[in-house]
Parts: structure tokens; C-alpha cells; sequence
């Protein structure tokens, strides 16, 4: 049974509102000084920050109205039946209007630009990837699993000496190989023949060999010929990759800032989990997750002084830029990075 709530006159409660608005504004106190924790990062934006008094009034004037609207609800009635109390869902950042993700460093001028276009990206159907990682993260154990149907040695090769002398290893009742890119802080190769005229063939992160041999032996057979992971070392579990962008749009460009880095923007064509494993086969030391305007990122480095950051601005595309310096300079570039519309990459990228 549902009640009909009691009509409640509001006219008396919005005139006090307004005059604990005008009170409340009246008696803050407004000084020339902003809070210690306020950090002016150049000239320009301590000049965008300077009416922070304003803020100040804005904020006591907002903490009344917020006191009032509790008040209100208070008073009126109300019914929990119609009422959704579940958490919200985290939205993700709103991307500026333009083409593609348009990613710029801000204080940077553009030094070379390397173009834009498109090109598709065909996937190799005798190549089925799959990605396995922690739910919703971007950085500690990976594996990144090929099986190739068929395996033709001819355009395809698995774990050689390329990387180091390879370690026999027992897969799935077979001979199989081990390798190693920089020891134990860099990538794992894994692969082996499974007698069918099939192959499999990983990269892996943050793991040891004998976790990921007991994962290989643990695949089940799945649909379309894919693999269904029994045991999940470390946690684990197959992502849902999004497919390459179908408009096939990429675009690159260097950039520099002055007396810091010099910084490559690449967007490409083939798809997020593609790149991911290209750059963490490479990778000197445990990936990491970092931030990009708002958006969750893998940061990983080729050299000491030689980054890349990689991200999935949205679904299926990836972005990278590749920095060069110490962990500072990459933490300062990042705190600078931010997408754009299209008309302010044009103004960026046509700059003299």
C-alpha cells in the first residue's frame, strides 16, 4: 500500500535558504593567501588560479545549501520502495570531441610530425590471442597466450636463442622451451609444439616458470578453437578483449619539452592487446600502472633512461607514448598529458 505524501510548503524553507546563503557569505573571512597545498606549477596557472577568494565564498555558500537540502529531505516524506540505493557505477572520463583520441603534452611544441591516416588491421586468422591479467588491472602478472593453427615454422618462430640460450621444459606432456628477456625482472617466453601440426606460444610478466608451466598444462579446449585457463596463477583470468577499430585511423607525433623530455605520441591501428604484448615482451622491469589524463595505463621501460606508457583510451584502440629520461621526468610528463578536441589538435599540430 503507498501513501500520498503530505503537501509540503517549500517557500518558507527557500527564504531561508537565501538568507543563510547571504549570511553565510557575509561572515567568511577572505584572505590573500591560498591553502599550503595549493601548488602553482608556472606562471600561467598561478594567473588562472589567482580569483581563488571567490572559491572560498563558493565553498562555505555550498556547504550551507548542502546543509539545507538535508533539512528538506528531512521533512518531507518519503517511501524507500521507489528508491535505488545501490552504489553507482565508475563512469569513465568524458573524451574531448574529435576524430580519434587526440593526446597532447601540455608546454610541449610538436617537433615532427609523422602523419596520419588509415589502415585496417587484418588479423592473422591462424593466430588466436588471448590476454590473462587481474580483474580490471593493467599491471602486475600477465600472460599473453598465442595458439597458432597451424604452426608453420616458416612464418612463425617460437622461443630461440634470440633472447638466450632457451631451457627444454615439459609442456603438456611435450618438449617445450623457456626463455628469459633480462632475467628474472623481464619477460618470459614460453612455447611448445602440440604434436597436432598446432603450437602454442606466451609471453608472460611476474610470474615464474613453474607457475606458468602448470597454467599451460591446465588449458582446456574451448570454442573456436581458443583456451579455457583451469588454473589461475595469481589471480589471473582471461580479459575480454575489445577487436581492433575498425576504421583503421593511427596518427603519430614527436614532441618536445623543453629542458625535460622528448616524447612520442602514437596512436595505431591494430588494437590495445596487440601492443601491450609487443611492448611487455620487451620490457627491462615490472609493468606498472600509471595515470593519463584520467585513464588507467601500463607503464613499463626498454632502457633505464627509455619509457613506454600504453592505453586503451577506447575500446580496442591503443596509445602509446615513449619517454625519454629517469622516473621523474615521466611523472612529469604524464601530470602534462591531456586529450584534446579536434580543433585544439589542429591548432597544436599546425603550430609554425
Amino acid at each position: 500500500m503507498s501513501r500520498t505524501p503530505f503537501p509540503v510548503d517549500t517557500t518558507e524553507l527557500e527564504d531561508q535558504l537565501r538568507a543563510a546563503l547571504r549570511h553565510r557569505a557575509e561572515e567568511t573571512p577572505i584572505t590573500d593567501d591560498p591553502p599550503s597545498d595549493i601548488i602553482r606549477l608556472d606562471r600561467a596557472q598561478a594567473t588562472a588560479r589567482r580569483p581563488w577568494r571567490r572559491g572560498v565564498v563558493v565553498v562555505g555558500a555550498a556547504a550551507a545549501a548542502a546543509a539545507a537540502v538535508v533539512a528538506l529531505a528531512q521533512v518531507a516524506p518519503s517511501t524507500t520502495d521507489d528508491i535505488d540505493t545501490s552504489p553507482a557505477a565508475p563512469t569513465a572520463p568524458v573524451m574531448p570531441d574529435a576524430e580519434v583520441p587526440r593526446l597532447v603534452i601540455e608546454g610541449a611544441s610538436l617537433r615532427m610530425d609523422e602523419g596520419e591516416g588509415a589502415s585496417p588491421f587484418t588479423d592473422n586468422p591462424t593466430m588466436i590471442r588471448q590476454s590473462f591479467r587481474r580483474t580490471g588491472r593493467l599491471d602486475g602478472p600477465m600472460i599473453f597466450l598465442t595458439t597458432l593453427r597451424p604452426y608453420n615454422p616458416l612464418t612463425f618462430g617460437l622461443v630461440t636463442g634470440e633472447h638466450g640460450d632457451p631451457d627444454p621444459v615439459v609442456l603438456r606432456g611435450r618438449t617445450g622451451y623457456v626463455g628469459h628477456y633480462n632475467g628474472e625482472l623481464g619477460a618470459t617466453y614460453m612455447s611448445v609444439e602440440l604434436g597436432d601440426g598446432d603450437a602454442i606460444y606466451l609471453i608472460a610478466i611476474g610470474l615464474s616458470d613453474d607457475e606458468l608451466v602448470e597454467f599451460v598444462d591446465g588449458l582446456a579446449p574451448g570454442p573456436d578453437g581458443r583456451w579455457v585457463a583451469s588454473v589461475s596463477p595469481q589471480g589471473v583470468a582471461e580479459v575480454d578483449a575489445a577487436p581492433p577499430p575498425t576504421d583503421g585511423r593511427y596518427y603519430g607525433g614527436q614532441f618536445e619539452l623543453p629542458d625535460v623530455a622528448s616524447i612520442s605520441v602514437n596512436l595505431y591501428q591494430d588494437g590495445f592487446e596487440y601492443r601491450l604484448a609487443d611492448r611487455v615482451a620487451s620490457t627491462v622491469a615490472p609493468v606498472e600502472v600509471v595515470d593519463v589524463d584520467g585513464h588507467p595505463a601500463t607503464l613499463g621501460s626498454y632502457t633505464a633512461d627509455g619509457w613506454w606508457v600504453m592505453l586503451e583510451p577506447e575500446p580496442g584502440r591503443a596509445l602509446e607514448l615513449q619517454i625519454g629520461g629517469d622516473r621523474t621526468v615521466v611523472d612529469e610528463v604524464l601530470a602534462r598529458a591531456r586529450f584534446v578536441d579536434e580543433a585544439s589538435w589542429d591548432a597544436v599540430t599546425s603550430a609554425p
